[in-house]
């Protein structure tokens, strides 16, 4: 499939403009981009929904509309009606298209189905229901569909922080085989912090059409500034998270002091069982968090500090640790050690770098400045503000009691009673 010159409208608004892009057999495509800039937009003229196009548009002979299949998102499927449905029914029966009427020989497609299953390494039995697969069990199942379908174009909008590490890197295996296949994936990210696939193009949207490709996520310090929001205005505030009568707001630093050690423990373990994928507790900075037996880049993108993620990251590949080493400011003075010889100075720099690259909405520091000296303290503030600067929202808790400009807010707690 190839475009030149491409515009898309939904009604008589031109939602993409100026489009020029080729999808080539077996490769991964990774769209990128924030809300409005017509990253959805270009994923729902993909998968067929009724927007009016101009331009050059010329698809290849085994591309019909056809043999496009979308991955369903598996939140929708599970709370639906679907989710009694047999796999072997799934699989056969519900098509995006009509299918001719046939004799059902379910031995024959018993058969059938294991041996798809098997490909995609799918270990339930055909007789099971939606509701007993996992997550990635249901991907599997749905690119056993497309094996059946001989789908040329797969489009998803998988979730990959709720994978977990040996999860994803199952899965990012089994797309490299189907690949070779000729098939074709094309993936829309939610967020920049998830474009982390092995062997992929990125497509950066921004205006309606596309302004960057790359083999590699496109150099992410540079995404960021382009995308930077300022600080909302006062009385534009969109409230990012509350607790109780404490509200945090979009661009703004809110410290909460005088929080007391057993206060610090219960809002730590509320904000856990929260479960929000936008947000990113920290307890604490320094203090050996890293994982010691980990390489320095697996630490710096997967796993740079243990409340990001723990170990359910991806690893990353060197191409685009390289990127991150580059663009990253103190990376010069750690490249070539190991994360055992890291000054106390360079680790707090380097789980500063994961966090950012995590793109948190949200972040949480639990006594950030605990055994910080003051050069520490000044490089935790700056990170803070340079965030802040970016539009997320921070809140800091700490037993004492901090003057300054660096935060927005100040609320002191006395005896819980702002809960």
């Amino acid at each position: 499939m190839t475009a030149s010159s491409l515009a898309v409208y939904e009604g008589s608004r031109r939602v993409l403009d100026d489009l020029h892009f080729q999808l080539d057999s077996g490769e991964t495509i990774c769209l990128l981009g924030e809300l409005g800039s017509g990253r959805n937009d270009f994923y729902n003229f993909l998968r067929g929904r009724s927007l009016r196009h101009e331009g050059n548009l010329r698809t290849s002979l085994d591309i019909s509309k056809g043999s496009i299949l979308e991955i369903p998102e598996f939140d929708m499927v599970e709370s639906s009606a679907l989710s009694s449905l047999s796999l072997i029914d799934y699989l056969f029966l519900v098509r995006p298209r009509s299918l001719p009427a046939f004799i059902w020989d379910n031995r024959r497609n018993t058969e059938r189905a294991i041996s798809l299953f098997d490909k995609v390494g799918l270990e339930n039995k055909p007789s099971d229901t939606i509701a007993d697969l996992t997550a990635t069990g249901f991907m599997k199942l749905c690119l056993a569909k497309a094996l059946d379908m001989d789908a040329r174009i797969v489009l998803s909008r998988p979730d990959l922080a709720a994978l977990s590490s040996d999860d994803r890197l199952e899965l990012f295996s089994l797309l490299e085989v189907l690949k070779e296949k000729g098939m074709t994936f094309v993936i829309n990210l939610d967020s920049f912090s998830s474009a982390m696939m092995p062997e992929a193009v990125y497509w950066l949207f921004n205006g309606g059409t596309i302004t960057r490709k790359g083999t590699e996520p496109i150099l992410m310090r540079t995404y960021k500034e382009e995308n930077a929001r300022p600080a909302v205005a006062e009385g534009e505030e969109e409230e990012v998270l509350r607790l109780g009568q404490a509200v945090l707001h979009k661009g703004e630093i809110l410290l909460l002091s005088r929080a007391s050690l057993s206060l610090q423990q219960a809002l730590l373990g509320y904000l856990e069982s929260e479960g929000r994928k936008d947000m990113v507790l920290v307890d604490r900075l320094g203090e050996e968090r890293l994982f010691p037996r980990l390489s320095l880049e697996d630490n710096l993108l997967m796993a740079s500090y243990p409340k990001i993620c723990g170990r359910s990251g991806l690893l990353p590949s060197r191409p685009v640790y390289d990127v991150v080493m580059n663009e990253w400011a103190d990376g010069e003075s750690v490249k070539g050690k190991s994360v055992r010889e890291l000054s106390p100075e360079e680790q707090i720099s380097l789980q500063l770098e994961g966090i950012r690259i995590h793109n948190a909405k949200v972040l949480v520091f639990f006594e950030p400045f605990l055994r910080l000296d003051d050069s520490l303290r000044a490089k935790l503030i700056r990170f803070f503000q340079l965030e802040q600067e970016h539009g997320k929202g921070i809140l800091v808790l700490s037993a004492a009691d901090y003057e300054g400009s660096w935060y927005s807010r100040k609320v002191q707690i006395g005896n819980g009673e702002y809960l």
